[in-house]
């Protein structure tokens, strides 16, 4: 039911970004059906994942409104996504992305009116993390699955692991080297051509999958 609900949020999200019927229809019929979607929805333990997405997209199209009150809204989603799972995290930046591209033009005092709410939670929860992670991680072993590694070279890696499931290619991960290169090019040619779509698309494909691509001992195909 919540998966539904999501894909009915995908749907509203699109259609708010002025993306194209057929192209919003195809997305939808990705993001609904694609196997590791399909996986997540139906994996009684990543209800969290499942919850997190709901409000995260909740919030998405709330910042997207004119009306301060719901810029609130978003703020309070933001935090319920937070508290249903930790990668939701990287939400305040993916909602400046968005904030900006938005606008006729940069104005921070914009982009705060929208969003100062949102940092403030970051940053109090970003700290308990941060306090909690230290306490915790001296705990852990180096073989412990959930050891967090911030090498550039892991977060890519990841990143491919996680691109290649797209495509069914869990056995054979796409090279990083080339999905850095994919990644970059498409993220070049969508600021050159001016579409913001392209852009926050890249921005929230990478942001989001940022916390768990800086854990390769267990990397898992619902996440």
């Amino acid at each position: 039911a919540l998966h539904f609900a999501n894909c009915g949020l995908v749907l509203c999200l699109y259609r708010r970004l002025n993306v194209a019927t057929p192209l919003a229809i195809a997305g939808l019929a990705l993001f609904g059906s694609v196997w590791t979607s399909a996986e997540t929805a139906t994996y009684i333990g990543e209800a969290f994942d499942v919850i997190c997405l709901f409000f995260l997209l909740g919030s998405t199209l709330a910042i997207l409104s004119e009306n301060p009150a719901a810029w609130t809204l978003s703020a309070i989603l933001f935090f319920a996504a937070l508290r249903s799972k930790e990668f939701a995290i990287v939400t305040p930046f993916i909602l400046t992305v968005l904030v900006i591209l938005r606008l006729p033009r940069f104005e921070l005092k914009q982009v705060l009116r929208r969003l100062w709410l949102h940092y403030l939670i970051l940053i109090a929860m970003g700290l308990r993390y941060a306090y909690l992670y230290r306490t915790y991680r001296a705990q852990l072993s180096d073989d412990n699955l959930y050891r967090m590694d911030m090498h550039a070279n892991t977060i890519l890696t990841s990143l491919s692991y996680y691109t290649s499931l797209i495509f069914g290619g869990e056995e054979h991960p796409i090279r990083p080297s080339f999905t850095a290169l994919i990644i970059t090019s498409i993220l070049v040619w969508g600021l050159c051509r001016r579409n913001a779509g392209i852009v926050f698309g890249i921005a929230a494909y990478v942001l989001v999958s940022l916390p768990v691509d800086c854990m390769p001992r267990i990397r898992a195909p619902y996440w």
